[in-house]
């Protein structure tokens, strides 16, 4: 759950400070149910989450940061193949 994280974060943020993170990309897309449902995420067998970039950034801008940017790397090996993460950063606004 990454909103009371957001909202806390924007709590101690100062006016124009940046929060940057990083998250697990979803391998596949998310079905018309799950995004009716506002489901964002997907606990994986590995029991870590992949999120969805579209619901990360309407969290973020519902909890009142401005998207910044954000951007997809290689974020590390599971069994010799990439997963993907998605990096992100928002800004305070004043």
């Amino acid at each position: 759950e990454l909103t009371a994280t957001m909202q806390g974060a924007l709590r101690l943020a100062k006016p124009n400070a940046y929060f940057g993170f990083s998250v697990e990309m979803l391998s596949s897309e998310l079905s018309e149910d799950e995004k009716a449902r506002g489901i964002y995420y997907r606990l994986q067998p590995t029991g870590r989450y992949q999120h969805s970039l579209p619901g990360i950034r309407k969290i973020a801008e519902q909890c009142g940061w401005q998207w910044i940017h954000s951007f997809s790397i290689k974020g590390r090996l599971n069994h010799n193949e990439s997963v993907i993460s998605g990096l992100c950063l928002l800004k305070k606004p004043i």
